[in-house]
């Protein structure tokens, strides 16, 4: 990932059963913006159950060219804006839940077209070289779920 602002931190969450140390990646789409087809963003659930901190450094595809993890935020002027990340921080323990409005994926220049129904691999690289691979669900644009580790995904 590019230098950019600092790292993200994830949130604490309630204890789950059966993924002690280990990270588990759930609920990954890809959201196709109407007004750019050349672009998608992506949102995960990514539980880490170990007790140690994984921190999120790359994050790869096997249809987008290149992808970037950002935050999105509001400025001191009220405009809403994404800021380039470094890389999530997720301590033992917690998850990192992606979505609009925080912490997301922007991938970018597919090798190829996608569409809603399609299915792409995600590979989460950590910094520790260890990875984690998992299928994202294309979505049409205006795609919202709500949605934490261990649970069904449910519609806002």
């Amino acid at each position: 990932m590019a230098a950019g602002v600092s790292w993200a931190h994830a949130q604490s969450a309630p204890q789950h059963v059966g993924s002690e140390n280990s990270v588990i990646v759930e609920h990954a789409d890809l959201v196709l913006p109407g007004s750019n087809p050349k672009t998608a963003l992506g949102y995960a659930t990514i539980w880490n159950g170990s007790k140690l901190q994984k921190n999120l450094v790359a994050i790869e595809s096997d249809v987008f060219a290149s992808s970037a993890l950002h935050r999105t935020g509001v400025d001191e002027n009220g405009v809403e804006a994404a800021a380039l990340l470094d890389g999530a921080r997720i301590p033992g323990h917690a998850e990192l839940l992606m979505q609009a409005g925080g912490i997301h994926i922007t991938l970018m220049n597919p090798r190829r077209p996608v569409k809603p129904g399609d299915q792409t691999k995600l590979t989460l690289v950590f910094e520790d070289q260890s990875s984690v691979t998992t299928l994202a669900t294309v979505r049409p644009a205006g795609w919202k779920l709500k949605h934490h580790h261990g649970e069904p995904d449910r519609l806002d």
